[in-house]
């Protein structure tokens, strides 16, 4: 295999799980890609992490609240 080809397959790789996150995004440009892929989704993993601590503890106390 020509070391084109394993970058192109790498590109798609890229563009598949941007696609996983965001349906409708692709980016051309390959230093996108890696900014994309190391910064946003950690950011917004971290943020969907947060939400769901944050949903179960009021979720938490509206039980305790009916259960006295």
């Amino acid at each position: 295999m020509q070391p084109e080809q394993k970058f192109v397959l790498y590109l798609r790789k890229l563009l598949t799980k941007i696609n996983y996150v965001y349906s409708e995004y692709y980016f051309d440009n390959i230093l996108f890609h890696y900014y994309f892929l190391k910064c946003w989704i950690p950011q917004m993993m971290f943020f969907i992490i947060q939400q769901v601590i944050l949903v179960s503890i009021i979720v938490m106390k509206k039980l305790v609240i009916q259960k006295q």
